[in-house]
């Protein structure tokens, strides 16, 4: 039986992408990879000026295009390693490499009552005071860890992260860690391809620099984000025009911010928690790299993208128990804060910021019958420009893969 002409559906969208060697040029040689995503605004538009032309019949003669914009992005549920090159654009940087691909092969005795850690020489000179990173295959401390302080030899864990029991030398535990902090390299861009496959059509969108991300924790749901992208132009085709079929998206599980939300750190200059005990009810993470497109005469759409000064800010919604983190807003103090997430499989990230300022929080009773909450903004800063960085990244894995 006829059904009319087919309508493209969303049901039958998908995004996939491939970083490109040259601004704006659709790669000629490689793999594209499909995105994992719940939405996208991935778009391009004109902009049209009227003309001023005087006439007697008090007509517009003509509108013409003066200019061009490439903007939006797309919504995500949180996911291990899928996100991973997007991230690196938009921090300017690229994940570090632990052992082989992330990941160390290593004969190590666990303390319980020192709390450390203990390998041979060099086992742990990749990684920092307040890195976190995941331990597997050994017989009884299994899980993840922030690294209090740090040796060749010797991660002595942060109290926050105790281990489980004690172990003598115990071959073959896998320790896993990567980290990636704000940067100034050159940024990477994309070609980034929007298919309706109901209907044939494919619309590439290139250039592609990631600007800013979002991530929103709340009690009960899943931790999602948002992707805001810059870019040159975009281009449409009857069919794809990669050269070749996308690989597959990863396939780890999602974040959840009840059981995936591990023991969030707020804390003064002094490492002492400043929660008083309080629980926090939500959070956001705002990174934003400043982008901006780079126009030219003779060019419809961007001919570069240009960087900017970070912007990362957040809330914490903290349910009221102390006055102690009013007064460290008060105070002007520097606070760090550090937020561990995975997911069911032990497979996750920890955003740390090592020195944000608070803004004053608002304490109100809003109406009856609630829980008073203090809605605490922060914005992250690096008193040392040199050495410190807003942000750190750090990714770690209960399945260790190795990657690159």
């Amino acid at each position: 039986m006829t059904t009319g002409t087919s309508q493209a559906s969303t049901s039958a969208a998908s995004l996939c992408y491939r970083e490109e060697a040259a601004f704006g040029v659709i790669p000629a040689s490689g793999t594209p990879k499909l995105i994992r995503h719940i939405g996208e605004s991935l778009g391009y538009s004109f902009t049209q000026a009227s003309s001023a032309e005087i006439n007697d019949t008090a007509q517009v003669s003509d509108a013409v295009i003066t200019d061009a914009s490439a903007g939006g992005g797309f919504n995500f549920e949180s996911q291990y390693r899928e996100f991973d090159p997007f991230v690196e654009s938009l921090l300017r940087n690229t994940y570090s490499t632990y052992g082989t691909g992330g990941v160390k092969t290593l004969s190590l005795t666990f303390d319980v009552g020192a709390g450390t850690i203990v390998g041979a020489s060099g086992s742990f000179t990749e990684i920092v005071a307040g890195q976190w990173f995941s331990v597997g295959d050994s017989d009884s401390n299994d899980g993840y860890y922030r690294a209090g302080t740090v040796s060749s030899t010797t991660i002595t864990v942060d109290a926050s992260t105790p281990l489980l029991a004690d172990e003598g030398s115990t071959a073959d535990v896998l320790i896993s860690s990567t980290r990636i902090t704000n940067g100034t390299d050159a940024l990477k861009t994309f070609c980034i391809e929007k298919k309706f496959g109901d209907v044939n059509q494919f619309f590439m969108h290139r250039g592609r620099a990631f600007s800013a991300v979002s991530l929103n924790f709340a009690a009960g749901s899943i931790l999602t984000g948002s992707f805001t992208t810059v870019g040159k132009d975009v281009t449409r085709a009857d069919a794809t025009q990669f050269e070749t079929t996308p690989d597959a998206a990863e396939t780890y599980g999602i974040s959840s911010c009840v059981t995936g939300v591990g023991n969030i750190l707020v804390r003064n200059s002094g490492g002492s928690s400043i929660l008083g005990g309080a629980y926090i009810g939500a959070a956001t993470v705002n990174i934003d790299g400043a982008l901006r497109e780079q126009k030219a005469l003779g060019n419809l759409g961007a001919i570069g993208v240009g960087r900017g000064t970070f912007a990362i800010t957040g809330t914490l919604e903290i349910y009221l128990v102390t006055g102690s983190i009013y007064d460290a807003a008060l105070a002007d103090q520097l606070i760090s804060v550090s937020i561990p997430v995975v997911d069911s499989s032990g497979n996750g990230y920890a955003y740390t910021f090592a020195n944000v300022k608070l803004n004053v929080p608002d304490v109100m009773a809003g109406a009856k019958d609630q829980d008073v909450k203090m809605n605490v903004p922060f914005t992250a800063v690096a008193p040392n420009t040199t050495v410190d960085r807003m942000i750190a990244i750090d990714r770690f894995g209960a399945t260790i893969a190795n990657f690159t």
